[in-house]
Order: C-alpha cells, then structure tokens, then sequence
C-alpha cells in the first residue's frame, strides 16, 4: 500500500528501485529488498486487476523503474474539513532535544518526553490518539522531515521540543505542527526554577488541546495531574529511573530499581514510583539469573502500594498484570487486570466506564468521582 500511494503521489514520475527503498524502508536496510519490490509490484496488479505486458496503472521501465500511468487530480482539501472528517485527531510527540550539552542530562529530556506522552494519553482517548513511546523514540535525533514523519506513524499533528538544563534552572521549547501543510500552530518557551517543572506537562497537555479544538472536560483535567508528586527530587529520582529502565537489561534495572526507591522514600505518597519499581524488578528474573522469589514479595508490596493511592492508575493495574502473568501464571488475573487498565475513560457522553475486579462486569457510573 505504501508504495502503491508513493507512484500515486508522483503522478506519473518514474521512480527508480534506489528511490523506493529509501522512501519505503530507509537507506540502511539489510534485507532483500529486490524480492521485496517485485512482490509488491505483484500484489499491487493482483490488486488492481492489472497486467505487466499492457498495464493501465503501474508501468515497468526496464532497468529503470515504475511509475504510475493514470493521472490524477488533486483535490483541494481545507485542513478544517479533514479535521471535521476525522473521527479521533492523532498526535505523534518527538522525543525532546537535550540542548545541554551534557549527555548525562539525556535522562531528563527523555523522562520530559515518556511523560508527556503519558499525559497527553490520558486526556481524551476517545477524541485524541497519541502515538505510543516506543514509536516515538524511534525518531531520535532523526533528520526525517516533519511530513514524513507524520506519513511513517499516520498523525495529524507532531510536538517537538527541545531541553536546557542549567543547574536548577530549565527552559523547555515546545511546538504544535501540523502535518499536512507543517503550519505552527502552536508554540511556547517554558522557563522554570526547580520545582516549578513538575507543572510543565498539565500545561503543555491543556495548550495542545486547545490548538486541536478539544473541550477537555473536568475528569480528563483532572487526569492531567494524578499520579504526580509535588517533591521535585523525587521527580527527578523517577525520570532517572525510567531513564534505565526502558533499556530493559540486567544493568540498567538495577540502576532503575535504586532510582525508583529513592523516589518512593523521598515521597511515598509518589503512586508512578511505586509501580515503576515494580516494572523495573520484573526485569530481574525476566532479564537475569534473579529467582522470581527473591523479588516478588517486593514488586507485590509495590504495587499494592501503587493501587492503594491511586485505584484508578492505568499504570499501577499495567505493573499488576505483569506480575499476575511472569510470577503468578495467573493469566486470567492477568487479563483481568489488564482489562482493568484502560478501563478508565470518559465516553463521548460524558459517562465513565469503570471495571469491576469484584464482579468482572462493566459498571456504568455518570458521577465521575
């Protein structure tokens, strides 16, 4: 399908096999990508209906390329319209530029960005897609333009920004462009003295919403802070922490696990820290020689601890899912829990959808609280 749109973008331009592989895969590629043309090319005819020796729409240049041969005629298309069209706005946030100059500051630009993400995904799911970590932070200090990068994920909007740290001091840029014609819509510098940055993601998440025309209800405002700390060194304690623990290895765990400690002393009503720890002692038996026994007393107490300050955490019931699923092999508890993470929305009507872990069955309830 995507190179199927690239010949239908070019309107009748021979594309060359160089030319698709770097559009379609990238430059650095190490597979057989010849075969991989061809079979396109094949599935594409079969498609349409169409044939090699007397094609209608996709030509073969010996040696040289394809191209499509209809032509097409573009329509114009007002943003507004595609905007009205469109069922649930998407929005791919970049991973935040550490502008330091010190690379060991990388974890609080990465920490900006997991947590931005976060945020902005539990304001209105049902209004607003956002783009998961693991797809973002593939773009790293990538020099793709804004408008491949939107084609890549299928957004309609990308944030990107950038971090300076000095000291106590911090500055973080941030801007909303839109995709399809990579207008600004948005921009904003943020200069905050420690701990003045614990409230720069409720911030840049309401700013973002009210450039994409969403009407955040008091629930969604609400989500923007939960789980939060008001201990800007525990913060920073968790932001390290999260730092390692995404590299998912033996090491950087336990580098984690003493960082999301530290956070959990430093505040212990700090609800992220406790299940974080948790996440990051499952690496230990998954990743390592560590007996699951040694660190499951552990992780449970963690994450009761997690639940008990927030029930309605996505993350706190994530981290118990995990532990129900690796220690437990109780993969029904499991499901139940994982069932129980995304269970709290709001619906288009205004009614929260809550799960029952006593019942297993869905509860309607209209009064948010």
């Amino acid at each position: 399908m995507d190179l199927l749109i690239l010949l239908v973008r070019e309107n009748g331009r021979l594309i060359g096999r160089e030319e698709i592989i770097e559009r379609l895969w990238g430059r650095d590629v190490y597979f057989d990508t010849d075969n991989s043309i061809n079979t396109a090319i094949r599935k594409i005819r079969n498609s349409l209906g169409d044939h090699a020796e007397n094609p209608q729409y996709i030509e073969t240049v010996l040696g040289r390329g394809y191209r499509f041969k209809g032509r097409t005629v573009p329509s114009r298309v007002e943003p507004a319209q595609v905007e009205a069209e469109r069922p649930r706005i998407m929005l791919a946030v970049l991973p935040f530029e550490n502008l330091s100059g010190d690379p060991a500051q990388e974890y609080f630009s990465d920490g900006l960005s997991e947590e931005t993400i976060m945020r902005l995904g539990q304001m209105s799911p049902h209004r607003l897609g956002v783009i998961a970590r693991t797809s973002s932070m593939a773009y790293k200090q990538t020099d793709k333009s804004v408008t491949r990068i939107g084609q890549e994920l299928g957004v309609d909007y990308v944030l990107e920004g950038s971090v300076r740290r000095d000291g106590e001091r911090v500055r973080i840029t941030a801007q909303l462009i839109r995709v399809q014609d990579q207008i600004h819509m948005w921009a904003e510098n943020y200069d905050r003295q420690l701990p003045g940055i614990l409230d720069i993601h409720g911030e840049i998440g309401a700013a973002i919403a009210a450039q994409v025309k969403l009407k955040l209800m008091s629930e969604e405002e609400r989500r923007l802070t939960r789980n939060a700390t008001r201990d800007a060194e525990a913060h920073d304690q968790y932001l390290r922490g999260h730092y390692h623990y995404v590299r998912f290895n033996l090491a950087d765990a336990q580098k984690a696990i003493g960082y999301f400690q530290k956070a959990t002393e430093r505040d212990p009503e700090f609800g992220l820290a406790h299940s974080s720890l948790a996440d990051a002692l499952m690496v230990l038996p998954i990743s390592g020689d560590v007996a699951s026994k040694k660190v499951f007393p552990t992780a449970k107490t963690a994450i009761a601890q997690a639940l008990q300050l927030n029930p309605d955490s996505a993350e706190a019931h994530t981290s118990d899912a995990a532990t129900k699923f690796w220690f437990d092999w109780d993969f029904k508890g499991a499901e139940v829990a994982a069932q129980c993470a995304g269970s709290f929305y709001t619906t288009p009507g205004g009614t929260q959808k809550r799960w029952s872990n006593s019942t297993q069955s869905w509860e309607w309830n209209r009064d948010s609280g």
